[in-house]
C-alpha cells in the first residue's frame, strides 16, 4: 500500500494536470455575433431620431421609444422636435437636434 501522502501528492498533480489538459481540448473557441447590441438596448437607438415627449429644458427631457420613455440630454428645445440620438450615458440617451427632421408636432 502507498503512503497517505503519497496518495495526497499523486491526487494533487493528477488533478492539475486533468485541469490543464481538459482546458485546452474542451475550451471553446471566442465566437463573434451577428447581434452585437443584444441586451444593449440602449446601444440600439444610437443613430435613429425620435420626437420629444416632453420638453428638453436644462439639458434635461424624455423621448418616447415603442412603449418606454427614456430621458435625455441635449440642447433645449420645445415637444415635439426630432432630435438624434448620439450616443448614451447609462440609460441616458445624448441626443443633438436633427437637421432635417420634420416639423414639430406640439
Amino acid at each position: 500500500p502507498m503512503a497517505w501522502q503519497f496518495q495526497g501528492l499523486t491526487f494533487a498533480v493528477l488533478a492539475v494536470v486533468s485541469l490543464v489538459v481538459s482546458r485546452k481540448f474542451f475550451a471553446r473557441p471566442a465566437t463573434g455575433t451577428d447581434l452585437p447590441n443584444l441586451n444593449q438596448r440602449v446601444q440600439s437607438y444610437v443613430g435613429k431620431s425620435y420626437p420629444l415627449e416632453t420638453a428638453i429644458s436644462n439639458r434635461r427631457g424624455k423621448v418616447r421609444i415603442h412603449d418606454s420613455n427614456w430621458e435625455v440630454r441635449g440642447p433645449d428645445a420645445p415637444a415635439g422636435t426630432w432630435v438624434k440620438v448620439v450616443s448614451a450615458e447609462g440609460a441616458t440617451l445624448i441626443v443633438e437636434l436633427e437637421a432635417d427632421a420634420p416639423e414639430a408636432t406640439a
